[in-house]
């Protein structure tokens, strides 16, 4: 079955207090010849797994026969112990990268998070976080959306300090099978500051799970943005209706003007 087949990829060591062992890596399975035993003498065979690479419960059942000589109760030759392996995981931010890296000042620019499971087991509760480091008195950036590419996750961004309205980008993700990979795309727009000078934005994309962790040290990615000076360019207009209009026109005494105003950008 799958349980046997998994630990038949792990490494198995049969020690006896006598005899010898041999292990059948196809199937996992131990046979020993102990040799002969006395009354009430007794044998021991220490039988050592490497940790299977799925976590679960595994039942090992061990069968004791005597081929020479009859036994008359053979209701006690079978023992089962089951062991619970416990999950253990790793999950990883694998890159993180803002496009572009230096935008100015009322433009748009993306950060996109991918991350995986490295497995081998499943991960649970899986969540994400982007914290920026707004400096103080900064007039931070508008949030344009927040979203990620995995079916049932959900983002939102949550206040924080300095920042004006803005702290936190939180991706609740759930589970990630073994070998998922998955994806968060965050869109913003860094506000106008007076002064109009470079700024630096600083943030930290970490990852996390409720399932045990064997390799913490890959979980979190950090990015800078680097805000330019704003750049527009206004355009107006102005246009008379109804031109030319007659003074001695007692019903309509008013010129009408219509007045427009662009913006070329590239900035908000």
């Amino acid at each position: 079955n799958d349980r046997t087949a998994r630990i038949a990829r792990a490494e198995i060591v049969a020690t006896p207090s006598q005899g010898s062992c041999s292990v059948n890596a196809g199937n996992g399975t131990v046979t020993c010849n102990v040799g002969t035993l006395a009354s009430l003498a007794s044998a021991t065979i220490t039988v050592a797994v490497s940790r299977p690479m799925r976590d679960g419960p595994f039942t090992n059942t061990a069968t004791v026969t005597s081929p020479d000589i009859g036994d008359p109760d053979p209701g006690n030759n079978s023992a089962a112990a089951i062991t619970a392996v416990a999950p253990v995981t790793d999950i990883e931010m694998t890159s993180k990268s803002a496009a572009p890296a230096s935008p100015r000042a009322g433009t748009i620019s993306t950060y996109v998070l991918n991350f995986r499971n490295n497995g081998p087991s499943t991960a649970d509760a899986v969540a994400v976080q982007d914290v920026f480091t707004v400096p103080a008195g900064d007039s931070g950036f508008t949030v344009i959306s927040a979203g990620c590419s995995k079916a049932g996750c959900t983002c939102s961004f949550a206040p924080g300090v300095p920042a004006l309205s803005f702290g936190s980008f939180n991706c609740t993700v759930g589970g990630m099978a073994s070998g998922e990979t998955a994806s968060a795309t965050f869109v913003i727009r860094p506000n106008f500051q007076p002064g109009n000078p470079v700024r630096t934005f600083n943030n930290t994309a970490t990852i996390s799970t409720t399932t045990f962790q064997n390799n913490a040290a890959n979980d979190a990615k950090s990015a800078v943005l680097s805000v330019q000076p704003a750049l527009i360019d206004l355009v107006g207009s102005k246009l008379a209706l109804g031109d030319p209009v007659g003074v001695d026109t007692p019903a309509n005494p008013f010129v009408a003007y219509r007045v427009s105003v662009s913006d070329s950008g590239p900035s908000y």
